[in-house]
């Protein structure tokens, strides 16, 4: 602002930097100015320059001046351009993808909610088949129960009540086969769990037609002889 050699004498955007750097902790100033591109740069005072400069007052950190260039911004708005140019594509791009990836989601959730409720019907018509079976089963005063191999999947009250349990689940927990269940008699002809290291289930679906076999059960000190008998039923090749 107040140049020892005039050449070096700030113009008005100069000055206007100069001034923004004292009132400011920043060390570069820029203007687009007709056309033009101008810039100043900050000339901060290091230690090396008080060699020189110490005696007109220079002291560390202080800012004497600064290094000023300008170029024409027919260049740099072509460069502008293009970049809005490519942003606006860009943007459009986006907005497609955005758009495609909405409809995709959309999509997506429609069919997972369609499937959810194919599920919820499907598990509703599974449900009320097997109600309409276990009520088939409880009209029945016979013991009838299904397997599942040797598993019990399923149960009439008639059988359960006699046991003294509610559902088969509680019969589970305290039995693995109703052969536990069985009295123990060395006859051939009532049910062990075991026949000759065969299973009963097994052994009695093949000898039913040829013997007269029966089980005895015990409950509250009640003794019963059953005829047992079984069918194997095929679904899905189990």
């Amino acid at each position: 602002l107040k140049p020892i050699n005039p050449i070096n004498k700030s113009d008005a955007f100069e000055s206007k930097a100069l001034k923004y750097f004292e009132n400011t902790n920043d060390r570069e100033f820029y203007e687009l100015e007709n056309e033009k591109f101008r810039y100043v740069g900050a000339l901060v005072t290091k230690k090396e320059c008080l060699n020189c400069h110490a005696a007109q007052g220079y002291k560390v950190g202080d800012i004497r001046g600064g290094i000023s260039i300008s170029f024409s911004t027919e260049e740099y708005n072509k460069v502008i351009n293009s970049l809005k140019d490519q942003t606006f594509h860009a943007k459009i791009v986006f907005t497609t993808l955005a758009i495609v990836l909405t409809l995709l989601i959309h999509k997506q959730l429609k069919q997972t909610y369609n499937l959810g409720l194919e599920v919820q019907n499907r598990t509703r018509e599974i449900n009320n088949t097997k109600n309409i079976l276990q009520h088939i089963l409880d009209a029945d005063r016979s013991f009838l129960f299904v397997l599942d191999d040797t598993k019990i999947v399923m149960a009439n009250k008639t059988m359960l009540n006699f046991f003294g349990y509610k559902t088969v689940e509680e019969f589970s927990k305290d039995h693995e086969h109703i052969s536990d269940m069985f009295e123990k008699n060395d006859s051939g002809f009532y049910l062990q769990h075991f026949m000759n290291g065969e299973h009963w289930i097994h052994y009695l679906q093949r000898e039913q037609a040829y013997k007269n076999l029966k089980v005895k059960l015990k409950s509250n000190n009640v003794q019963k002889i059953f005829k047992p008998s079984a069918k194997e039923v095929s679904i899905d090749n189990k």
